[in-house]
């Protein structure tokens, strides 16, 4: 199984350095991204993620729909469960609350402090839950 890679954010120029980075490292080719947690929902409801996996790079603070209203609304999609999802959140967010927040989500992984660069990308892919789909 493939692991599909989403960058979430609202500030485009992180975007487009995370997209950079995630390729040059080797996480995706062709990581997807949304400019908003509302879109990124949306993307989830409109297509058949069944028996597929996903990693979302996701922001905290975007003025659609945060980080945390995004992992509330994918719990209530009728697919959810028939998919594989791991978030690692990433922030400028220096706030310990958001980090014990993060532990109540069983799919976030991980929780990275933007801005995000080749090391921290390469790390990515030794985190245990999903290192066996770069092996």
């Amino acid at each position: 199984m493939k692991l599909e890679v989403i960058i979430i954010d609202d500030d485009e120029i992180i975007t487009y350095m995370q997209k950079s980075l995630v390729e040059e490292c080797g996480l995706a080719s062709e990581p997807r991204t949304f400019a908003d947690g509302k879109d990124a929902l949306n993307f989830f409801k409109e297509q058949d993620p069944a028996g597929k996996a996903f990693l979302l790079l996701l922001d905290i603070n975007m003025p659609e729909m945060s980080g945390w209203e995004f992992l509330d609304g994918i719990k209530t999609l009728s697919s959810y469960g028939m998919f594989d999802l791991y978030v690692i959140m990433v922030t400028s967010s220096v706030n310990s609350d958001d980090k014990r927040t993060a532990l109540r989500y069983d799919e976030v992984i991980g929780f990275i402090e933007k801005p995000m660069d080749l090391a921290i990308c390469a790390k990515i892919k030794e985190f245990p839950q999903i290192s066996g789909y770069f092996e």
